[in-house]
């Protein structure tokens, strides 16, 4: 029978997680800038859920490590599809209006980024171990579909497609610019799923909830109320809102407020992260102060220092979430199914999958800079760079077939060890690819060092020793324990006085204004 904690995570370890994974998710979110799409999103996510699993303390989720860490990157994947840059541009001045809207907008995109996340983890945290091995296959299946999708080129036409009306230009269409398509493809296989696959009927429905809520909040929040936030960028935001008020009620409708809880921490965090990363940006844009007067503040990229305070508050977010519950000893997720499929395929999609995906940026910017052919010994040098990350992706997943069937020992043998191994690589992994990018500026580069190196070392110095376990001490996730207090709702009406104030201390900042929302 599963136990849980009988004692609160210690102090050193308390202050471990909110050192270590603010500093690691600063650097993820930094790096995430530099690729530029929704799957970059993904790394810093998967950075948050494997450095939670490693300093958490606790035996049950360092066996769920790969998982938490699998978890995260498709949470920030998914809500990293929203567009940012003009909303930047709009806070930053011309009028007291543009900037608040511009900061408005900000703190919505930042929420989805944490609240989506926030809820992916919670089913990490809380979900039995059937459960989430109901998620496998589907997921594997909807993924190759949209790969599919990729590979034939339907998503550049798809929108062509459907809005054929010449009297309205197709950036005005409510789903321009978005992955609609890819909802639209879930929603259909996940509906096939349920009704000749009963025993995935839980996660397949959930799915469904998803796409369903996806397209839903676009169609109701953008074509019927017209709200489009920073046109003619697309508006996926609507369709994350949608998402992310679909995860409430499903916790909601499953009493589980620790996941609820979960996902309102995250969104707060994000929120304020994004409008607080922006107004730095502002200062070092106008060189307001010292940044003005010490050349050497000058040399650092403003933007990625927005988009690490993002990062770095967020982490903060999720991590005193994350002690919330260990504090408040959350029983430990059941283990009830003895398939060992999804630990290793979460290793692979980590290590492999968003290596490969990722690699494609390093591609394209190496032929925009004319820094390889477009051949390489007779071949295009695509096909040829694409053999190699194949051969590498099965060399991976060689070596995870044989450590699973126990005819290779790469791995520790304890769960904290190999949790910990796998965080190392996949972190450092994601700063390689980075630097392979052309033109990387050295002062940001030496940014992103310092908190790896610092934020992995409280990885390496965490006590192999997990917390004791009581099992009368539990509280499940539906305890009344978990429920939000007067201080976070407080800190909620704080959020228009923020932004009210960041944007009039902007309009004292000389910067020009080129985007303009609300004169």
């Amino acid at each position: 029978m599963t136990k849980a904690i009988a004692k609160p995570i210690g102090t050193l370890a308390t202050v471990q997680l909110l050192v270590a994974v603010p500093l690691i998710m600063a650097a993820g979110w930094g790096i995430r800038g530099a690729f530029g799409h929704s799957r970059g999103a993904a790394m810093p996510g998967a950075m948050l859920g494997l450095s939670l699993a490693v300093l958490s303390m606790r035996a049950d989720w360092w066996k769920r490590g790969a998982i938490l860490g699998f978890l995260g990157a498709i949470g920030w994947g998914f809500a990293g599809s929203a567009s940012y840059g003009l909303l930047i541009g709009y806070s930053q001045g011309g009028s007291w209006l543009n900037s608040a809207y511009g900061y408005r907008g900000l703190f919505i995109v930042g929420g989805l980024y944490g609240g989506i996340g926030g809820a992916l983890l919670a089913m990490g945290f809380t979900e039995s171990r059937s459960r989430l091995d109901q998620f496998l296959w589907p997921l594997i299946l909807i993924y190759c579909t949209w790969l599919m999708l990729d590979g034939l080129g339907l998503k550049g036409l798809s929108l062509e497609m459907v809005a054929k009306n010449p009297a309205r230009p197709l950036e005005t269409h409510w789903l321009y610019d978005t992955l609609w398509l890819d909802a639209a493809a879930a929603l259909l296989l996940s509906i096939l799923l349920w009704s000749f696959v009963p025993r995935w009927r839980q996660a397949t429905a959930l799915i469904a909830l998803l796409s369903i809520a996806w397209l839903g909040g676009m169609f109701l929040l953008i074509e019927a109320m017209g709200l489009r936030m920073n046109p003619s960028r697309g508006d996926a935001w609507a369709g994350c809102v949608g998402m992310q008020l679909a995860f409430l009620f499903w916790y909601w409708a499953r009493s589980n407020r620790a996941a609820i809880m979960l996902i309102f921490y995250g969104t707060l965090a994000g929120g304020f992260g994004f409008v607080i990363g922006e107004f730095i940006q502002a200062l070092g844009k106008a060189k307001w102060g010292p940044i003005g007067q010490y050349p050497v503040l000058q040399e650092f990229g403003y933007w990625t220092i927005m988009e690490q305070t993002l990062g770095g508050v967020m982490g903060i977010g999720i991590a005193l979430a994350t002690i919330r519950l260990i504090r408040g000893r959350i029983a430990a997720p059941i283990e009830d199914s003895h398939s060992s499929w999804f630990n290793p395929f979460a290793v692979f999609v980590l290590l492999g999958v968003l290596f490969a995906f990722n690699f494609r940026t390093n591609y394209a910017s190496w032929i925009k800079m004319d820094q390889v052919g477009k051949e390489t010994l007779g071949f295009p040098t695509g096909i040829v760079l694409s053999g190699v990350v194949i051969a590498i992706l099965g060399l991976l997943a060689l070596a995870i077939f044989r450590q699973r069937r126990g005819d290779l020992d790469l791995a520790p043998k304890t769960a904290l060890g190999r949790l910990q191994l796998l965080t190392l690589l996949f972190v450092w992994m994601v700063m390689a690819i980075y630097m392979l990018l052309p033109r990387v500026g050295l002062p940001t580069s030496l940014m992103f060092f310092a908190e790896l190196i610092l934020g992995t070392m409280f990885l390496l110095l965490v006590s192999n020793r997990p917390v004791t376990l009581d099992l009368e001490a539990e509280r499940t996730a539906d305890s009344s324990h978990w429920k939000l207090g007067w201080g976070h709702f407080a800190l909620w009406t704080l959020v228009p006085i923020v932004i009210a104030g960041l944007a009039w201390t902007t309009m004292f900042l000389d910067i020009p204004v080129k985007q303009i929302r609300i004169p």
